[in-house]
């Protein structure tokens, strides 16, 4: 009845909500390029297994039968049909299938299979992990959080460059495989794809790995630059940029100094923590004029202060 149209159309928004799959905008809501994935024509066979359920969406684990007879095991994530589902549901898809198109695609971030809007589903890769580098805790070797820190990096950095911008990179977005080699950065439903001064603000309140001024609509390419550097302050130390000892009981006194303690108490003793310091107070900055411009120029500064301080 009602109900069941109101549900359909996500609370009676669909007029609102149409532009979230605008082909001429957006050439990947196309109905030939939505046909063209891997598993458009495949159907789900037996119960798929729960993998996980959050605010937004659950996430499962489910076997899809193609009209070759072939099989494969992939993830499907479902999300929620609240009053932003349509919006969270074209940034996962959309996000996704531009990056996997790209030649250069990283293997850090999920390769879309298929898209359900019907279903509010959104299909990916399997990929078999350990958990979430946050449940799993900030790895206690220094050389292995640069090595995680440098793959997360230049994926998001890939993905900006294709002006994708995640606007979540934070420690439980970051899967990583039992061997400790794989990464996969995850859940996309709050990404965009072109840099704005007013975008729709979804969240509530500022998260601890995301600059204050999303919460005023602002999204671009610092926005991932404060995410990318706050998870090397948290591989490094497992501290927020927002956690006491840093910022203080306000949040608005961190300095390279505050940084700098921190660091202290995991890098070996032969110098580089305030340096590093320095380069993390930069891509942190609250003021985003003053914050470093990109990702990938963050990236640089880092192997700069490898080189100096044999950290590589």
């Amino acid at each position: 009845g009602d109900r069941d149209k109101r549900r359909e159309s996500g609370g009676g928004k669909e007029d609102k909500n149409k532009r979230w799959s605008d082909s001429e905008k957006y050439p990947e809501w196309l109905e030939e390029r939505i046909q063209s994935l891997p598993l458009a024509q495949a159907k789900v066979e037996g119960k798929p297994e729960k993998l996980g359920k959050g605010k937004q969406a659950k996430t499962l684990k489910a076997n899809f039968r193609l009209p070759s007879g072939e099989n494969k095991v992939a993830v499907v994530k479902e999300l929620k049909r609240d009053r932003n589902w349509q919006f969270f549901l074209h940034n996962e898809y959309v996000s996704l299938a531009r990056i996997t198109a790209s030649p250069s695609a990283p293997e850090e971030i999920p390769k879309v299979l298929a898209v359900f809007r019907d279903k509010a589903q959104v299909v990916v890769e399997l990929f078999e992990c350990e958990g979430d580098l946050y449940t799993l805790g900030h790895p206690k070797d220094v050389r292995l959080a640069f090595d995680w820190w440098r793959k997360l990096a230049r994926a998001v950095a890939a993905a900006n460059a294709l002006e994708v911008f995640h606007c979540d990179v934070n420690p439980s977005n970051v899967l990583v495989d039992a061997a400790g080699d794989k990464l996969l950065l995850v859940d996309w439903a709050c990404s965009r794809q072109e840099a704005s001064e007013s975008t729709k603000v979804t969240n509530s309140k500022r998260g601890h790995y995301q600059p204050g001024e999303m919460m005023k609509g602002f999204v671009g390419h610092q926005t991932d630059v404060f995410g990318v550097a706050a998870c090397l302050l948290w591989f490094l130390t497992g501290r927020t940029p927002m956690s006491k000892a840093i910022s203080g009981q306000d949040g608005r006194q961190r300095t390279p100094e505050s940084i700098s303690a921190i660091l202290e108490e995991w890098l070996p003793p032969d110098g580089g923590a305030l340096e590093l310091s320095h380069v993390l107070f930069e891509a942190l900055a609250e003021d985003v004029a003053e914050r470093v411009p990109t990702v990938e120029k963050l990236v640089e500064m880092v192997q700069e202060w490898e080189a100096k301080f044999n950290k590589a």
